[in-house]
């Protein structure tokens, strides 16, 4: 999900519908979305983890590879018990 300027509650509603288990990524240094964008998703989903990625800007998958993907797989491992 990406943030608006905007923000979509229209979206809100879609999302508090979900029941899977969903992985909230944030970025610590992310500055083309804010932190609070993802932390409003993590209370809006029911079934969610938030994860904060150290030292990264916009692209942890480019600039903390190993960190997102031990996550990413930690999450998997647990929502498929």
């Amino acid at each position: 999900l990406m943030w608006a300027p905007r923000y979509n509650l229209a979206l809100e509603r879609r999302l508090q519908r979900l029941t899977c288990p969903t992985l909230v990524v944030r970025a610590e240094d992310d500055h083309l979305i804010p932190n609070e964008m993802a932390e409003k998703f993590a209370t809006t989903l029911p079934n969610n983890r938030l994860i904060m990625i150290p030292e990264t800007g916009h692209e942890p998958c480019l600039e903390r590879p190993v960190e997102l993907v031990t996550e990413i797989t930690n999450f998997i491992e647990e929502a498929s018990k």
